[in-house]
Parts: structure tokens; sequence; C-alpha cells
């Protein structure tokens, strides 16, 4: 029995017609996700954005709940592009996760137009395993590594159905940057069209303890200005399942 077992759930709903001194109820919503966050336990609860653009960016407070839009509850796809947390070029990851389990989850979003924060532009994920999936990560900066997501010290998230384009970092790893005895495991993703100043224009992955599972990944139309412009792999022990490698270039060596 986990201690966490016989908490009550709640659910909050998050709406741009809402309020941050509302209720957080399907009637009265909050009108930013990182209200009903701060509204939320620290287990099963569950908030539900609806579709619209959020100029904000979010941190999970390491929270083990879920935050999805409609997708989660009507599996229509249309959702992920309707339901959008920008985050306004501010120079901070659009969502943090810090020490959560994965019983945290992020589904059916947009995550697009980050600043440019020193990691992660997209998604900063550090010593946490959530489950990320139905996403679209797209239009982010990090200055030094991890343009989309950023994967960190013993992290082991989920990642299905995801697609990681047109992200830049200023380091290594353009769209993707896993690091430090981290074995994240993608599931159908795409990593296309992103770029990085230095290693790993799509994915760079570092440390012999980090064994990253990847299972029909695409990787398409990265680049690098050094070496790995689809993918850079030092010191580390990825497996493949179906892979495709196509059009990516690199300044020096490796262009796939």
């Amino acid at each position: 029995i986990t201690w966490h077992e016989n908490v009550p759930s709640e659910k909050f709903h998050v709406s741009t017609a809402g309020n941050d001194t509302n209720s957080g109820s399907s009637s009265l919503p909050f009108k930013t996700i990182q209200k009903a966050i701060n509204a939320s336990y620290n287990y099963g609860d569950t908030i539900i954005v609806q579709p619209g653009r959020y100029k904000e960016v979010i941190n999970y407070n390491s929270k083990d709940i879920l935050i999805g839009s409609l997708y989660l509850t009507t599996n229509d796809t249309l959702y992920i592009d309707s339901t959008i947390i920008d985050g306004n070029n501010i120079d901070t990851s659009i969502v943090t996760f810090n020490n959560v389990s994965s019983f945290a989850r992020l589904s059916g979003f947009t995550l697009q137009n980050s600043g440019e924060p020193n990691y992660g532009g997209g998604i900063y994920c550090d010593n946490s395993s959530p489950i990320l999936d139905n996403l679209l990560i797209s239009f982010n900066e990090a200055f030094y590594t991890g343009g989309g997501i950023y994967i960190h010290y013993q992290s082991n998230p989920t990642i299905t159905d995801v697609n990681i384009t047109y992200n830049e970092s200023g380091g290594n790893g353009g769209g993707v940057y896993i690091e430090n005895n981290s074995s994240p495991i993608f599931n159908n993703v795409s990593v296309s069209y992103n770029e990085s100043d230095n290693d790993g224009g799509g994915i760079a992955i570092y440390n012999k303890e980090s064994a990253p599972t990847f299972i029909n990944l695409r990787v398409i139309g990265n680049e690098s200005n050094w070496s790995g412009g689809g993918i850079l792999i030092g010191y580390s022990n990825p497996t493949f399942d179906t892979l495709i490698v196509s059009n990516n270039e690199t300044g020096n060596d490796g262009g796939g």
C-alpha cells in the first residue's frame, strides 16, 4: 500500500474565460493552469484545460498530477493544436518537472514560444519520470542544451505520440538532450527540423549510464553546426527499434 492510496482526488478546470479567484469548478474555472496546479494536492488530481492560448509557463511543483486538454476526455487530436501553452518568450522552460513520478502526466497540448532558458525550452525534466503524450513541442529555444526537451539526472519519462519540431539550442540537442543516468522511453516520436549550434541537431545523448529506448522514431531534417546532425551519441547506451533518419545535416561529422 502506497502512501497516497487513500487520498481523494480532485478535478480542477481551466478556461481562458475563467478567473483565478474562482473555485476551479467546471462552472467557475480558473484562468491559468498554474493557479490550478497551486490549488491541487500532491497526488492524483486532474486538471482539465479548455481550448485556447495560455500565455504562461508552468511548474508541477513536485506534484504527481495529471494536466490534460480535452484530448484527454475525447481522444480528438484537434485539441492538441487548439490548446496552447505559449511561453510568451519568457526565459523559463514552458513546463518544469522536478521530482515527480510516473503518476504525473501532461497530455494533449502544443508547447511553443519559450524564451531562452539555459536548459529545456519546451520541457525541463529533472529527477522525474512523467508521462508525456500527444504533444506538439515547437519553436522553443535553450541557451545551452535541449531546445525542445531537457532530460536530466535519473529522469525516465515515457514520451508517446509527440512531435518535436523547429526548436533550437545554443549548445547541444536542438530537439532533445538526455544526460546523467537518464533512461527515457520514446514511442512514436518525430524529431524534425531542429537546430543546435554544437552537437546533436535532433537528439544529443550523453553519459554512459544513460540508456534511452526509442521505438518508431523519426529523425528528419535536423541540423547541427558541429557533429551529429540527426543524433549525437556520447558515452551512452541507447536502444533503437524501428528508426528513420533522413535529410539531416552537420557542419562536421555524422550528418545522420
